[in-house]
């Protein structure tokens, strides 16, 4: 029996901009890329393979930059961010979404970004 479901996220950055998508589903709000951790799968393979499934991007992973337990969640979760970069700017979107935005400092005012945290997360990315 697991304690958490496992979730990883990726702050993408390509020259000062990040990278959200808009779910289909669900909140329907913007958010970074990222999925649930697989059997046998480590936390960077399965945050790649999220990427590439759902943006047609592949990345390189720089760090881990933040973890948080989402106990009123159920299961409860355990997400964990890293910060990402990538050469190209093309997204091919997957079925489960619907818009993506490459978002500058500014632009991060005027999104209905799933939660206030992920805003923080991405200005703390970002130059002025």
């Amino acid at each position: 029996m697991n304690l958490f479901e496992i979730h990883v996220y990726g702050i993408i950055k390509n020259q000062n901009k990040i990278l959200f998508l808009k779910s289909n589903g669900g909140l329907k709000k913007f958010m970074f890329p990222g999925g649930t951790l697989e059997k046998l799968e480590s936390l960077e393979d399965c945050l790649k393979r999220e990427i590439f499934e759902e943006t047609g991007l592949k990345v390189k992973i720089n760090s881990l930059i933040y973890a948080e337990t989402l106990h009123k969640k159920d299961p409860p979760q355990l997400a964990i961010v890293f910060l990402c970069n990538t050469k190209k700017i093309k997204v091919k979107l997957s079925l489960e979404h619907n818009e993506y935005i490459w978002a500058t400092k500014q632009k991060l005012k005027n999104l209905d970004i799933a939660h206030p945290k992920l805003t923080f997360l991405a200005k703390n990315q970002l130059k002025s």
